[in-house]
């Protein structure tokens, strides 16, 4: 039975590679907000995990079409650029949503789902 991955920001850069190599072996979901995914295989999900529920929406969906959930690649980051005086606390909270809280999130979601040998790995 193949491991089934998760990994957030799988539709391009870092997180597109990560899925094409994961897909050889593995059964492969992966989350995708505002950049649709071209030409890559596996299980897409379009969701914005910033909004409350969306994590245990994805973790219910990857369940039901593959059954069981064996590793966790939190790599959806957003970085936020301000000039110097000029601090943006909109922009600086988006970015703790995404890097901190979503990783948090998704992890409580999956955790009742997750056996041992399971793997959790968070990109910073």
């Amino acid at each position: 039975m193949k491991r089934v991955v998760l990994v957030t920001g799988g539709a391009r850069g870092v997180g597109r590679g990560i899925v094409e190599a994961f897909l050889p072996d593995h059964d492969v979901a992966f989350v995708w907000n505002s950049t649709e995914p071209v030409d890559l295989g596996g299980f897409g999900i379009q969701a914005d995990l910033t909004f409350e529920g969306a994590c245990d929406d994805v973790v219910a969906a990857v369940l039901a079409k593959f059954g069981r959930l064996d590793v966790i690649v939190n790599n959806a980051g957003l970085v936020h650029m301000t000039p110097k005086g000029s601090f943006d606390w909109a922009g600086q909270r988006a970015v703790l949503d995404v890097n901190v809280l979503v990783p948090s999130a998704l992890l409580d979601a999956a955790l009742p789902h997750l056996q041992a040998g399971a793997a959790i790995v968070n990109i910073s």
